[in-house]
């Protein structure tokens, strides 16, 4: 590798040879005569690739150009060494030689293996009088192609003449076609091929829009599925298809169009084409469509009408010469006559003998029109009044009579009468009640009733105000500072209002009044002058503010003095304890000391001493259980009776020396302080325990059950009982109706349940016999027990 890096760093180095006229014995002549010849032989190779060159730029369709190439290189590589031979007398570049060779062996083997692939392509060209037969040959056939040729221009021009004839009607029938119809064009997969102009004025798509999509460009979505799947059946099945689409514009408009759908078939009878002629039909459909509405609305019109007419309060009469043609439903209900029964009366017949005649001669012409209130003979014999107007129609096609619209307003005229005696009542009261003003307004704000002395003491006068409305006669900013309150009034709402005016204060009432039917008509507006009783309220207030101190001030006070109270009753407590822990001890102490020296009777009194002292301990205990309740407030919640009762039970169990057989019923949940209502079943069920306990087979029940809107408990036993007719003792302090040496106890116990359930807004009371058994019951407020 270092040698052939070495040979390229040094190809062109000539100091390693001399010159070659100093190598060797070279004459002059021989000398000239070897460069010469070199030089000939490098410019023959030079000349030859230059015409071979020009050969193949001149001949366009030449063959082997590959190895015309290859074999100029092959002749200017060899002809590049013989002039390296020639120069290398004077300049031995040996090594530029040496590589110029290298290249010229690989370009004459390049030259050798092209020659060798081609050689048998070349050897295989015809010859040149095998070209010469074969030119003879064709330029027969050419003469023979001549004559055909002839022939046939012949021919193709009679049938070009017969063509252009044909094609100038067919585009007569096009031209006719396109000027008159939408055409389109489809290939058989629906693919659109052409569309002439109106085609394309009628979508608003250009051509270069539409050709090559399918007709879903132009798909409304107006047809069912089943009627495109019909069209594609009928024209792939090479059926015409006849029809009317509705297609949508580019611009999202839609238009008809009746529609001919032909197939072309091919030699199998099969379609690829379809040519669809259309004609536009949108205006013809716009109005059938109207005609239609016009038709539908027209219906509907003529439903309503008539639906108004059989339904409507209003009577509506078509009267003429000849009698009444026509009278509505609403008749029966009116005045109880049939249609057929109303066409039969007069009008002498039906109105009330004041109100005639009815005034015909101010209907003489058409277009003249009255208005009509008078009274009409019901079926019953009762006077119904009636309002309306009655209107000259003769000279209307279908009517030709004058048409009777008729009101029945009896009830509003019996209001009127009502209205006007309240009025009359309403002005003695108000002439009758000093310091008020009652006024009456009607549904425009009109006053009908202006009275009280208070008004002009306010600043308004009577006369001013009567039958006028008040946007009219009050002041502008008055009169918006009325004007809700009217709103309110006449909506049907009663309510007070509290305002000071021209120094007097003033609570006015708004009352509406309602018709037999419970409209609203008018409204009574009544200002009392409370001027007096506002300074009064205003000392009250002062001297509730003034109690409300001294309330606050004496709270205190009470605070102070319970708590003083609450550290005596410990006091005493502790003072009272010391003693008897004393007393019990030194009986203790006697007894077991001096067991041998004291005799029976002595014992006895040591241990009733005991005893004493342990039932004054458990009476202290309950003093102070309920001297605290007075001062303690229940902290409720809801409670699982359930729950509750069975942990009581298993605490009596366990605590009391007596035992029962129980009998627990599903219990209701109650609502309330949870520590102090076991504080009171713990009671009565201890006290159940202790005076059934006497009894062979003691027995105890708890129920609950709902009584108006408290949930009662009851525990029930089968003791010993009490005489009824003591029962107010029951729940006392200290009292008792058996004797501690019957039953143990310190007379406070229920006395301590009445005052927890009272203070949870209960009761609790007691049913006896005796020698039978007690039924004690509490009481609790059903106040949120259903609540989870």
């Amino acid at each position: 590798m270092n040698e052939i890096a070495d040979f390229f760093k040094k190809l062109l180095d000539t100091s390693d040879w001399p010159p070659r006229w100093h190598c060797g014995k070279w004459s002059d002549f021989h000398g000239w005569l070897y460069i010469i010849s070199d030089l000939l032989i490098w410019a023959a190779y030079f000349a030859i690739p230059v015409a071979i060159i020009k050969y193949i730029s001149k001949k366009q369709d030449a063959k082997f150009i590959r190895l015309y190439f290859l074999f100029a290189a092959f002749i200017l590589a060899c002809g590049a060494t013989h002039f390296l031979d020639a120069i290398a007398f004077w300049i031995p570049a040996y090594r530029l030689n040496a590589l110029v060779r290298f290249i010229t062996a690989v370009v004459s083997w390049l030259t050798v293996f092209q020659l060798l692939k081609y050689l048998p392509e070349a050897f295989s060209l015809k010859s040149k009088q095998s070209l010469q037969v074969e030119i003879d040959h064709r330029h027969k056939a050419e003469d023979e192609l001549r004559r055909l040729n002839a022939t046939l221009e012949q021919r193709v021009h009679e049938r070009t003449a017969e063509l252009q004839n044909t094609l100038r009607e067919i585009s007569a029938y096009k031209f006719a076609l396109d000027e008159s119809a939408i055409v389109a064009i489809t290939n058989q997969k629906g693919i659109i091929t052409h569309v002439n102009d109106n085609f394309c004025r009628i979508s608003k798509y250009s051509r270069e829009e539409l050709l090559g999509q399918d007709h879903r460009i132009i798909n409304s979505g107006y047809h069912s599925k089943e009627y495109i799947r019909d069209l594609w059946v009928t024209i792939a099945n090479g059926k015409i298809w006849k029809g009317e689409l509705k297609n949508k514009a580019k611009d999202g408009t839609f238009y008809w169009v009746d529609t001919t759908i032909v197939p072309f078939l091919n030699e199998q009878g099969k379609p690829y084409q379809y040519v669809a002629i259309r004609a536009d039909i949108t205006e013809r459909k716009k109005a059938e469509e109207k005609i239609l509405s016009l038709n539908l609305s027209l219906e509907k019109s003529e439903k309503q009408f008539r639906a108004m007419i059989e339904h409507s309060k209003d009577v509506f009469v078509v009267s003429s010469e000849q009698g009444v043609s026509f009278v509505s439903p609403g008749i029966k209900q009116m005045l109880g006559y049939t249609e057929e029964e109303f066409k039969t009366l007069t009008p002498e017949e039906l109105m009330h003998p004041s109100d005639l005649p009815l005034r015909w001669n101010e209907l003489a012409n058409p277009g003249d029109m009255i208005d009509l209130e008078f009274r009409s003979r019901h079926k019953n014999g009762e006077w119904r009044w009636l309002e309306g107007t009655g209107v000259n129609l003769k000279d209307i096609e279908g009517l030709n009579g004058i048409v009777f619209t008729l009101r029945d307003v009896t009830e509003r005229k019996i209001s009127e009468q009502r209205l006007a005696e309240s009025e009359r009542i309403y002005k003695t009261i108000a002439s009758s009640i000093p310091g008020s003003i009652i006024c009456l307004i009607d549904k425009e704000y009109r006053y009908l009733l202006v009275e009280g002395d208070m008004l002009e003491k306010t600043g308004y006068i009577a006369h001013n105000l009567l039958g006028n409305k008040a946007e009219d006669v009050l002041p502008e900013k008055r009169f918006q500072e009325l004007l809700p309150n009217f709103k309110r009034v006449l909506n049907g709402e009663y309510f007070i209002t509290e305002t000071s005016r021209a120094g007097f204060e003033l609570a006015t009432r708004y009352v509406p009044l309602r018709a037999d039917d419970g409209e609203v008509y008018a409204a009574m507006i009544v200002a009392i002058d409370i001027t007096r009783l506002k300074q009064v309220q205003r000392q009250l207030e002062q001297l509730n503010l003034t109690l409300e101190k001294k309330v606050e001030e004496r709270t205190a006070q009470l605070e102070t003095a319970n708590k003083e109270l609450e550290a005596f009753s410990y006091s005493v407590s502790h003072d009272l304890r010391a003693p008897l822990r004393a007393v019990s001890g030194f009986a203790k102490m006697l007894e077991e000391d001096y067991e041998q020296l004291i005799d029976d009777n002595g014992k006895r009194l040591l241990t009733t001493i005991q005893q004493n002292s342990r039932q004054m301990g458990m009476l202290i205990d309950d003093l102070l259980e309920f001297s605290r309740l007075g001062r303690k407030e229940p902290q409720k919640s809801r409670i699982d009776m359930n729950a509750m009762i069975a942990s009581v039970i298993q605490e009596a169990k366990v605590s009391n020396k007596y035992h029962a057989n129980i009998i627990v019923d599903h219990l209701l949940p109650a609502y309330g302080d949870t520590a102090l209502i076991k504080q009171v079943l713990v009671n009565l069920v201890s006290n159940a325990f202790k005076y059934s306990s006497k009894k062979e087979s003691p027995q105890v029940n708890i129920t609950s059950f709902k009584k108006d809107d408290q949930v009662v408990f009851a525990v029930k036993d089968n003791g010993d009982g009490f005489d009824m007719q003591y029962q107010q003792k029951l729940f006392k302090v200290f009292e008792r109706l058996h004797n501690s040496d019957e039953f143990e106890g310190t007379g406070v116990g229920l006395a301590i349940a009445k005052r927890i359930i009272e203070k949870h807004g209960g009761r609790i009371w007691a049913h006896a016999v005796k020698g039978e058994g007690a039924s004690f019951y509490i009481s609790l407020p059903d106040k949120e027990v259903q609540q989870p």
